[in-house]
């Protein structure tokens, strides 16, 4: 039986094939990327295998896929609701299988794949507007694009990220006003910028100018010409040295090399209902449990308070009348008082944070009062002041 990594190099050849051929660009990217650069194979990283492209080359090569598609692929965009890192887009074998149980109504396609990120440009080169190339859409390659995108992104929830899209690539970009996410139509347009994001990560520009192949198992994958300056700009200089293992596929995930999701679904579909169940009743009754725990917490706490104000309240009924008696407006006299509500002082910060108060008598609460605001401490007595009409507040 093949393995995951063995559907995903099948992929990966695909790819490469349809770029080729159509003049399209792209780079292997992620831990993946890093182990075909060192180790030149993929096979004992994580399931995660992600390729990066520019927006336009994107559109093009889902277009590709879906005019030539034999109902064994597909291309799905996926949208996060990070600003960061907005979407990308799955290649996947609709022959193949691998979802989380719980998290089927996220994607319409379960099956193994590639993850295509976009290269977006961030900070263009300090150019006149007049060198700076405009991303119009005059010629009919390009209008093909945002008719796969369309078709793509076709969704109630992605016809405005669509518009956005075709917005920004119709758009002449302006020196100091660039949005984040902005549009990158083929590669050649990347050394318009200075700076470029993949995924959620700013690298330079130029360290994808130009790719190379690499022998990557059984066949031959683009990375950057500079794979070493690529990957140090994004993973840091000890990127050789990161740990690559093997995803372990954990009990809440189905995976199946040789069937398609829709049969498999379709015949577990009662036991994934019922693990959802399950999943909801096991998330409730944890909820519950999390609320019961946080309300032992909160008691013991006020138990915990309740026996400071006690120790309090004993010490300065006998001792208040003395500090009374001192001059708060002598430097020395105020420091010795200080020095003597510091402990109860330290108790009410403390238990502040946690919501809660406590009272020790009239006239020591109200010396405390004054001596908070002379030293500047006013947050802490309205704080105090807005939880004597709460709940704990220990009197």
């Amino acid at each position: 039986m093949k393995t995951e990594k063995d559907i995903q190099i099948e992929l990966l050849k695909e790819i490469d094939s349809i770029c080729t051929q159509n003049n399209l660009k792209y780079t292997l990217i992620g831990t993946n990327g890093i182990n075909a650069f060192v180790n030149h194979t993929i096979k004992n990283g994580p399931i995660s295998v992600s390729i990066a492209m520019t927006a336009g080359d994107i559109g093009r090569f889902c277009e590709i896929v879906e005019n030539t598609n034999d109902g064994s692929r597909y291309t799905e965009k996926i949208v996060t609701e990070s600003k960061t890192n907005p979407w990308h887009v799955n290649f996947g074998n609709e022959n193949t299988t691998y979802f989380h149980i719980f998290s089927l109504d996220k994607k319409e396609h379960h099956g193994i794949n590639i993850e295509i990120y976009p290269v977006r440009g961030f900070v263009l080169l300090d150019k006149k507007p007049d060198q700076v190339s405009a991303k119009k859409d005059t010629d009919s390659s390009k209008n093909s694009i945002f008719g796969s995108l369309k078709r793509i992104f076709s969704s109630k929830e992605h016809k405005e990220d669509t518009k956005e899209l075709k917005k920004e690539a119709e758009a002449k970009p302006e020196k100091d006003s660039l949005k984040d996410k902005t549009y990158i139509d083929k590669w050649e347009d990347i050394q318009e910028y200075s700076t470029v994001k993949i995924v959620n990560t700013k690298i330079k520009a130029n360290a994808l100018n130009g790719l190379e192949r690499y022998a990557v198992d059984d066949t031959e994958l683009y990375l950057p010409k500079d794979a070493s300056k690529f990957f140090t700009e994004i993973f840091g200089r000890t990127f050789k040295n990161r740990k690559i293992k093997p995803t372990v596929v954990g009990p809440r995930y189905i995976m199946n090399t040789e069937r398609s999701y829709n049969e498999v679904i379709e015949e577990s579909k009662d036991l994934i209902e019922e693990a959802k169940s399950m999943n909801e009743e096991i998330s409730l009754e944890s909820s519950k449990a999390n609320d019961d725990r946080k309300s032992l917490n909160k008691l013991w706490d006020l138990i915990l308070m309740t026996n400071k104000q006690i120790e309090y309240t004993k010490y300065f009924d006998e001792n208040v009348d003395s500090l009374l008696a001192l001059d708060l407006d002598d430097e020395k006299q105020f420091n010795e008082v200080y020095k003597e509500l510091k402990p109860v002082i330290s108790a009410l910060n403390k238990y502040s944070k946690m919501g809660m108060t406590f009272s020790i008598n009239p006239e020591t609460d109200d010396l405390i009062e004054k001596v908070l605001i002379l030293k500047g401490n006013k947050k802490l007595v309205n704080k105090l002041n807005q939880l004597k009409e709460k709940e704990y507040f220990v009197e």
